[in-house]
């Protein structure tokens, strides 16, 4: 990766679903480099204990930070909920950004919780006599974290909040089977009992790409907000807000420490490390993938 030093976004997964954060990067910041790293030798999370976790994590930060990245993504709600501070604390000068169930998003001024309050004064009722909920959808490890239990002890006297185990979207994205009559049956099934809620939350990055069918059950006065999409934008937001952005609508590109690259017609590159890379995991990646061939070259490896 030496031709990439200190000029790519970092992100990795124990497998497939971090490519939605990926997408939703290259939407929002179409001129970057980026490194996704799954690793499927330590997949799945889920079965591994807390400390176990924060080790592998640790041990993939170390490795990307030798390459100087603009920024990591931990595209991965259990690893990300596992213990947030011990695995940003060796790497201070690293921004590091997890993907979480963001209750700070749902609660923060100009959200649809906001909107709630409105309305309910509007009919003069007192907000704390109706208040919002919010449904949860994680992998059953997410749902029994630490982070998820906390969050909600501190957020309790304000929503409703109610988890439920989702782990059948994972094998239905990977094989993809979303469209499938099981999956949508299998989310009927978790979602109808739901249908009075406000919002809810996405806990897991293979679930973004199952929101087309959780929408068709929910309708559309349900708000559905992704780890994924929060994790991306504080990345552009970072990024921009310290001019690391490359740009080349100004017919160059900066890196970290600012240099220009005048060559604006070179494409820029995604490159999959994947440690059990085979042919069938190579057309997955690229199934779920979205981007711009005109923009970017795609390279596959199996080491970091």
């Amino acid at each position: 990766m030496k031709n990439l030093d200190g000029n790519f976004i970092a992100l990795f997964d124990s497998g497939f679903g971090g490519i939605s954060n990926l997408n939703l990067c290259l939407k929002l910041m179409p001129d970057e480099n980026y490194v996704f790293y799954a690793d499927s030798k330590n997949c799945p999370y889920g079965k591994r204990t807390k400390e176990d976790i924060v080790e592998i994590g640790k041990d993939i930060i170390g490795k990307f930070y030798k390459y100087n990245p603009k920024a990591l993504i931990i595209a991965c709600n259990t690893m990300s909920t596992s213990d947030p501070e011990a695995l940003r604390e060796p790497y201070p000068d690293l921004k590091i950004i997890g993907t979480y169930p963001n209750f700070e998003h749902v609660l923060k001024p100009g959200t649809i919780i906001e909107e709630h309050s409105l309305k309910l004064s509007e009919k003069n009722l007192n907000p704390s006599s109706k208040k919002y909920k919010i449904l949860i959808l994680a992998t059953t490890a997410t749902c029994r974290s630490d982070y998820l239990n906390e969050k909600m002890s501190l957020y309790s006297d304000l929503i409703d909040i109610y988890i439920e185990p989702a782990d059948m979207i994972v094998k239905a994205v990977e094989n993809n089977e979303v469209d499938e009559m099981y999956l949508r049956n299998y989310l009927n099934g978790i979602l109808i009992p739901y249908m009075d809620i406000d919002a809810l939350i996405l806990g897991c990055t293979h679930f973004h790409f199952a929101e087309p069918v959780i929408r068709k059950i929910l309708g559309n006065k349900i708000s559905i907000t992704s780890g994924c999409e929060i994790a991306a934008k504080e990345c552009y937001d970072y990024l921009s807000e310290n001019k690391m952005l490359n740009n080349n609508a100004n017919d160059s590109t900066k890196d970290k420490t600012g240099s220009s690259n005048k060559d604006h017609n070179k494409k820029h590159t995604i490159k999959i490390i994947d440690a059990k890379l085979t042919k069938k995991r190579k057309e997955t990646f690229l199934r779920l993938l979205d981007f711009d061939k005109n923009k970017h070259d795609i390279t596959f490896s199996t080491s970091l």
